[in-house]
């Protein structure tokens, strides 16, 4: 397996995401460098902070989660077959892989299953 990149991954390089429209939102952190495997997948470790708010934006628990959640996962892409998926493994035996395009071919910006890209 390879680096993508060389440096230091600066710590305000957080990508938001539009959640579902109601009172949801997730950041994603990269928490390391990308790296090529063997199949030609390139994947990255992200953490991930889950907010919920209720109507007049108070921070709010939903479903028992508490806002400001933090869970770390794997991202994963081929990009010549423009596949990607997802996972709390770096091996991707249980990743979830699904299209990063609506049905019109646009790109996926938002979801309530947290769309692959802002």
């Amino acid at each position: 397996m390879k680096l993508l990149g060389m440096g230091i991954i600066p710590q305000n390089a957080i990508h938001p995401t539009v959640g579902c429209r109601t009172g949801c939102s997730f950041d994603f952190r990269q928490l390391v460098l990308p790296e090529i495997l063997d199949d030609d997948w390139v994947r990255v470790q992200l953490e991930r902070t889950q907010r919920y708010y209720d109507f007049k934006g108070n921070k709010r628990k939903w479903r028992g989660i508490n806002s400001d959640k933090k869970t770390k996962g794997w991202n994963f892409a081929e990009c010549t077959e423009k596949r990607f998926a997802s996972g709390n493994n770096s091996n991707r035996i249980e990743a979830w892989e699904r299209s990063i395009f609506d049905s019109d071919g646009r790109p996926s910006i938002g979801s309530v299953m947290v769309a692959p890209h802002p």
